[in-house]
């Protein structure tokens, strides 16, 4: 069996319905960044959860946590082949089973939502600051892909684990 032979279609009912996913989460994502880029001086201070989260209006030019700052470009560049490789995995990869897939494309949708402010804005629009503790400013995209890629992490030890445990099937030697 060769390493391609993984990469099969999934029922396009399947894959439209990951990207229809991905689509309602990036429009989240820009909704409130649009909400947030309208009242920006406004929002500086206002705690959403008291000593747990609040707002803090800021841009970033770089990638998560202030990471590569004022490389755009180089960030846009490595976002885009990621998110286009995401798009693919949904639609070929047949090893994924529901959950992986759609925990893909959650990622794929906070990969988006950055871009397109990266794209339209030549910054991402972070707002949401952790109150307990000194941390980088962040926004709802951030969240989608970290919590996405420790989901998908969690998913791929599980799924290594359960077939180091499995005896592995010979077929009949006739």
């Amino acid at each position: 069996m060769s390493l391609f032979s993984k990469f099969k279609p999934y029922p396009w009912k399947s894959v439209l319905l990951r990207y229809i996913i991905a689509a309602a989460l990036v429009f989240a994502d820009v909704g409130v960044k649009l909400l947030v880029e309208a009242r920006q001086t406004a929002i500086d201070g206002i705690t959403l959860i008291p000593r747990v989260v609040g707002l803090s209006y800021v841009r970033n030019t770089g990638a998560a946590f202030g990471m590569l700052d004022d490389n755009t470009l180089v960030v846009s560049v490595i976002s885009c082949i990621i998110i286009l490789a995401g798009i693919l995995l949904i639609a070929v990869y047949t090893p994924f089973n529901k959950g992986e897939s759609f925990i893909l494309a959650v990622i794929i949708a906070g990969g988006i939502g950055n871009q397109i402010d990266r794209i339209a804005r030549g910054y991402v629009t972070d707002y949401l600051k952790f109150l307990f503790f000194k941390f980088p400013v962040f926004n709802l995209a951030d969240i989608f892909v970290t919590c996405g890629c420790i989901t998908l992490a969690v998913f791929v030890i599980i799924s290594m684990s359960r077939s180091r445990k499995q005896p592995e099937t010979k077929p009949d030697e006739r």
